[in-house]
């Protein structure tokens, strides 16, 4: 059985935010039902976001090169100021992008392709806080 996925991004005593998604495997086409939990927040958040990266690395021997990093797509959780102990509601349809393509690992011992969630906080500054995975 899938295990949940859960990342938090936190920032000295003052941050704590929590992604939540039932399954660590998504497929291309999936649409997922998520949460943000906001445990902490003593910043002046003003949007959160998710945003889809996919990494591109080339395989050489026992060496690998990570080439390209790329934004596929990018959900806004929202754009207001974060209320503290509650959770917003977060719709991932991954069909709706449709550049993404299955993950491959060492594909013919040549390359690969991963794709990664990213987490993303700005603060009223300009300030952004992060975490991917």
């Amino acid at each position: 059985a899938d295990e949940s996925a859960q990342f938090e991004l936190r920032y000295k005593d003052l941050l704590d935010v929590r992604l939540q998604l039932p399954s660590q495997r998504m497929g291309i086409n999936d649409q997922v039902q998520g949460q943000v939990e906001f445990v902490k927040v003593g910043l002046p958040i003003n949007a959160v976001t998710v945003e889809i990266i996919r990494l591109e690395a080339s395989e050489s021997g026992a060496e690998t090169q990570f080439d390209t990093t790329t934004e596929m797509g990018r959900v806004q959780v929202l754009d207001w100021e974060p209320i503290l102990h509650t959770s917003v509601p977060v719709h991932l349809d991954f069909g709706s992008f449709p550049s993404l393509s299955p993950t491959y690992n060492c594909a013919n011992n040549q390359f690969s392709v991963r794709y990664y969630l990213k987490l993303e906080l700005a603060e009223t500054s300009g300030r952004k806080f992060s975490k991917k995975n």
